[in-house]
Protein backbone atom coordinates (compact mmCIF):
# COMPACT_ATOMS: atom_id res chain seq x y z
CA UNK A 1 0.00 0.00 0.00
CA UNK A 2 2.72 2.44 0.76
CA UNK A 3 4.24 1.97 -2.69
CA UNK A 4 1.05 3.07 -4.25
CA UNK A 5 0.59 5.82 -2.74
CA UNK A 6 4.61 6.90 -3.16
CA UNK A 7 3.43 6.22 -6.90
CA UNK A 8 0.70 8.32 -6.76
CA UNK A 9 2.80 11.12 -4.92
CA UNK A 10 5.36 10.76 -7.64
CA UNK A 11 2.81 10.99 -10.29
CA UNK A 12 0.87 13.89 -9.15
CA UNK A 13 3.84 15.88 -8.72
CA UNK A 14 5.24 15.11 -12.07
CA UNK A 15 1.47 16.67 -13.50
CA UNK A 16 1.94 19.51 -11.50
CA UNK A 17 5.52 19.98 -12.39
CA UNK A 18 4.29 19.48 -16.33
CA UNK A 19 1.88 22.84 -15.88
CA UNK A 20 4.02 25.68 -17.88
CA UNK A 21 4.51 28.79 -16.27
CA UNK A 22 3.22 32.19 -17.24
CA UNK A 23 6.38 33.22 -18.13
CA UNK A 24 7.13 30.25 -20.32
CA UNK A 25 3.68 30.29 -22.06
CA UNK A 26 4.56 34.25 -22.88
CA UNK A 27 7.80 33.33 -23.93
CA UNK A 28 7.43 30.25 -25.96
CA UNK A 29 4.23 32.36 -27.95
CA UNK A 30 6.40 35.53 -29.14
CA UNK A 31 8.27 32.97 -30.78
CA UNK A 32 6.10 33.72 -32.99
CA UNK A 33 6.34 37.17 -33.73
CA UNK A 34 9.23 37.73 -33.96
CA UNK A 35 12.86 36.48 -34.15
CA UNK A 36 16.17 36.43 -31.85
CA UNK A 37 18.87 38.41 -34.21
CA UNK A 38 19.01 41.24 -36.60
CA UNK A 39 16.36 41.59 -39.57
CA UNK A 40 14.51 43.51 -41.55
CA UNK A 41 11.14 43.38 -42.75
CA UNK A 42 8.23 45.17 -44.65
CA UNK A 43 5.15 46.32 -43.17
CA UNK A 44 2.00 47.23 -44.86
CA UNK A 45 -1.02 49.40 -42.97
CA UNK A 46 -4.29 49.26 -44.40
CA UNK A 47 -6.78 51.59 -42.76
CA UNK A 48 -10.47 50.42 -42.20
CA UNK A 49 -13.61 51.29 -41.87
CA UNK A 50 -15.99 48.66 -42.24
CA UNK A 51 -15.12 47.04 -45.45
CA UNK A 52 -14.33 50.21 -46.75
CA UNK A 53 -10.32 50.86 -46.91
CA UNK A 54 -9.73 54.32 -45.82
CA UNK A 55 -5.61 54.58 -46.63
CA UNK A 56 -2.59 52.26 -46.82
CA UNK A 57 0.50 53.12 -45.37
CA UNK A 58 4.23 51.01 -46.22
CA UNK A 59 7.00 50.68 -43.64
CA UNK A 60 10.69 49.21 -43.69
CA UNK A 61 11.06 47.99 -40.04
CA UNK A 62 15.02 47.46 -39.29
CA UNK A 63 15.10 45.03 -35.34
CA UNK A 64 18.05 45.02 -33.63
CA UNK A 65 16.21 44.09 -30.05
CA UNK A 66 13.69 44.30 -28.07
CA UNK A 67 14.89 47.66 -27.13
CA UNK A 68 16.65 48.75 -30.49
CA UNK A 69 15.27 49.50 -34.04
CA UNK A 70 14.61 52.00 -36.64
CA UNK A 71 11.01 52.39 -39.17
CA UNK A 72 11.35 54.24 -41.80
CA UNK A 73 8.18 55.09 -43.92
CA UNK A 74 7.97 54.39 -47.42
CA UNK A 75 4.62 55.27 -48.86
CA UNK A 76 2.65 56.99 -49.10
CA UNK A 77 4.88 59.38 -50.63
CA UNK A 78 3.54 62.15 -48.73
CA UNK A 79 5.20 60.56 -46.01
CA UNK A 80 7.68 59.36 -47.60
CA UNK A 81 11.45 59.50 -45.11
CA UNK A 82 9.29 59.78 -41.99
CA UNK A 83 11.13 57.63 -39.48
CA UNK A 84 11.29 56.40 -35.70
CA UNK A 85 14.34 55.43 -33.66
CA UNK A 86 14.03 53.36 -30.75
CA UNK A 87 16.71 53.13 -28.69
CA UNK A 88 16.46 51.44 -25.20
CA UNK A 89 13.09 51.60 -25.55
CA UNK A 90 13.02 55.69 -25.82
CA UNK A 91 11.66 56.92 -29.04
CA UNK A 92 12.78 59.29 -31.54
CA UNK A 93 11.09 60.75 -34.93
CA UNK A 94 12.13 62.72 -37.84
CA UNK A 95 10.44 63.62 -40.61
CA UNK A 96 11.32 66.07 -44.05
CA UNK A 97 10.14 68.34 -42.39
CA UNK A 98 11.69 68.27 -38.99
CA UNK A 99 15.60 68.24 -39.17
CA UNK A 100 16.13 67.44 -35.32
CA UNK A 101 14.93 64.24 -34.05
CA UNK A 102 12.15 65.33 -31.56
CA UNK A 103 11.29 62.57 -28.98
CA UNK A 104 7.86 60.87 -28.70
CA UNK A 105 6.23 58.58 -26.90
CA UNK A 106 5.27 54.71 -28.05
CA UNK A 107 1.97 55.19 -27.33
CA UNK A 108 1.10 57.83 -29.84
CA UNK A 109 -0.72 57.20 -33.17
CA UNK A 110 1.39 56.37 -35.82
CA UNK A 111 -1.29 55.68 -38.39
CA UNK A 112 -5.03 54.42 -38.29
CA UNK A 113 -5.06 52.21 -35.12
CA UNK A 114 -1.70 51.48 -34.96
CA UNK A 115 0.58 52.80 -32.17
CA UNK A 116 4.51 53.84 -32.89
CA UNK A 117 4.70 51.11 -30.64
CA UNK A 118 2.84 48.34 -32.89
CA UNK A 119 5.89 48.87 -35.44
CA UNK A 120 8.64 49.69 -33.16
CA UNK A 121 8.34 46.47 -30.46
CA UNK A 122 8.83 43.20 -31.19
CA UNK A 123 7.63 41.30 -28.28
CA UNK A 124 5.85 41.31 -24.80
CA UNK A 125 8.49 38.85 -23.32
CA UNK A 126 10.79 41.25 -21.62
CA UNK A 127 8.52 44.35 -20.84
CA UNK A 128 5.49 42.52 -19.17
CA UNK A 129 5.43 40.22 -16.02
CA UNK A 130 2.82 37.74 -16.79
CA UNK A 131 0.10 35.82 -15.17
CA UNK A 132 -2.22 33.48 -16.25
CA UNK A 133 -5.81 34.02 -15.04
CA UNK A 134 -7.66 31.88 -16.92
CA UNK A 135 -7.65 28.64 -18.53
CA UNK A 136 -9.86 26.35 -20.26
CA UNK A 137 -9.09 23.18 -22.34
CA UNK A 138 -8.04 24.97 -25.15
CA UNK A 139 -6.29 28.22 -24.37
CA UNK A 140 -4.40 29.56 -22.06
CA UNK A 141 -5.91 33.54 -20.65
CA UNK A 142 -2.59 35.78 -19.48
CA UNK A 143 -2.71 38.95 -17.55
CA UNK A 144 0.56 41.20 -18.74
CA UNK A 145 1.28 44.25 -16.72
CA UNK A 146 4.11 46.64 -17.57
CA UNK A 147 7.43 46.09 -15.68
CA UNK A 148 8.33 49.87 -16.56
CA UNK A 149 6.38 53.17 -18.02
CA UNK A 150 8.01 52.56 -21.55
CA UNK A 151 5.94 50.41 -23.22
CA UNK A 152 2.92 50.88 -25.55
CA UNK A 153 0.29 49.76 -23.51
CA UNK A 154 0.17 49.41 -19.74
CA UNK A 155 -1.57 46.25 -19.11
CA UNK A 156 -2.80 43.52 -21.79
CA UNK A 157 -4.83 40.75 -22.40
CA UNK A 158 -3.26 37.87 -23.90
CA UNK A 159 -4.98 35.12 -25.63
CA UNK A 160 -2.89 31.88 -26.26
CA UNK A 161 -3.68 28.37 -27.83
CA UNK A 162 -2.68 25.54 -25.47
CA UNK A 163 -1.58 23.50 -28.84
CA UNK A 164 1.80 24.99 -29.87
CA UNK A 165 0.66 28.37 -27.72
CA UNK A 166 -0.02 30.27 -30.62
CA UNK A 167 -1.20 33.45 -30.14
CA UNK A 168 -5.20 34.19 -30.61
CA UNK A 169 -5.57 38.01 -29.68
CA UNK A 170 -5.26 40.29 -27.61
CA UNK A 171 -6.71 43.33 -25.55
CA UNK A 172 -4.91 46.57 -25.21
CA UNK A 173 -5.45 48.33 -22.40
CA UNK A 174 -5.03 51.56 -20.29
CA UNK A 175 -3.39 51.66 -16.53
CA UNK A 176 -6.66 51.65 -15.51
CA UNK A 177 -8.20 48.69 -16.79
CA UNK A 178 -9.98 50.21 -20.06
CA UNK A 179 -9.78 48.11 -23.16
CA UNK A 180 -8.07 50.51 -25.97
CA UNK A 181 -7.94 47.84 -28.67
CA UNK A 182 -8.78 44.53 -29.66
CA UNK A 183 -6.10 42.65 -31.81
CA UNK A 184 -6.59 39.52 -33.73
CA UNK A 185 -3.53 37.01 -34.96
CA UNK A 186 -3.68 35.43 -37.59
CA UNK A 187 -2.08 31.96 -38.15
CA UNK A 188 1.56 31.19 -38.50
CA UNK A 189 2.42 31.24 -41.99
CA UNK A 190 5.94 32.38 -42.30
CA UNK A 191 8.71 29.61 -41.91
CA UNK A 192 12.03 31.48 -41.24
CA UNK A 193 14.90 29.31 -40.13
CA UNK A 194 13.41 27.33 -37.57
CA UNK A 195 10.49 29.75 -36.53
CA UNK A 196 7.15 30.17 -38.33
CA UNK A 197 6.01 33.92 -37.81
CA UNK A 198 2.76 35.29 -38.04
CA UNK A 199 2.60 37.85 -40.67
CA UNK A 200 -1.32 39.11 -40.45
CA UNK A 201 -2.79 41.16 -37.45
CA UNK A 202 -5.69 43.20 -37.18
CA UNK A 203 -5.76 45.82 -34.58
CA UNK A 204 -9.46 47.66 -34.13
CA UNK A 205 -10.83 50.28 -32.09
CA UNK A 206 -12.72 48.93 -28.48
CA UNK A 207 -15.11 51.59 -29.20
CA UNK A 208 -16.05 52.11 -32.78
CA UNK A 209 -15.05 48.45 -33.61
CA UNK A 210 -15.60 48.91 -37.76
CA UNK A 211 -12.74 51.04 -37.32
CA UNK A 212 -9.33 48.58 -37.97
CA UNK A 213 -5.92 49.29 -39.22
CA UNK A 214 -4.43 45.66 -40.52
CA UNK A 215 -0.88 45.14 -40.44
CA UNK A 216 1.01 42.70 -42.85
CA UNK A 217 4.70 41.64 -42.81
CA UNK A 218 6.33 40.49 -45.94
CA UNK A 219 9.78 40.52 -47.40
CA UNK A 220 12.02 39.24 -44.31
CA UNK A 221 15.92 39.25 -44.61
CA UNK A 222 17.83 38.00 -41.71
CA UNK A 223 20.59 39.89 -41.86
CA UNK A 224 23.75 41.83 -39.89
CA UNK A 225 22.59 45.76 -39.67
CA UNK A 226 24.98 48.08 -39.55
CA UNK A 227 24.69 50.32 -35.69
CA UNK A 228 25.29 53.40 -37.27
CA UNK A 229 21.56 53.39 -38.88
CA UNK A 230 20.37 53.08 -35.12
CA UNK A 231 22.17 56.29 -34.37
CA UNK A 232 20.06 59.28 -33.53
CA UNK A 233 22.17 61.42 -35.25
CA UNK A 234 22.35 59.66 -38.53
CA UNK A 235 18.86 59.88 -38.56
Amino acid sequence: MKIKYTFLSILFCSLVNAAPTADEVLKQAEKYRGLDENYVVTVQVTNQMGNSIQDESTFTVYIKDNTTSLVEQVSPASARGKKLLMVNNDLWMRTNDIKKAIRINLDQKLTGEAANGDLAKTNFYTDYEPTIVEETPTYYKLHLKSKHNQTTYQQINYFISKTGYIPLKAEFMALSGKILKNVEYAKPDKKIKNRTLITKIKISDAIVKQRASILKYSQFKVKKIDDVIFNRASM
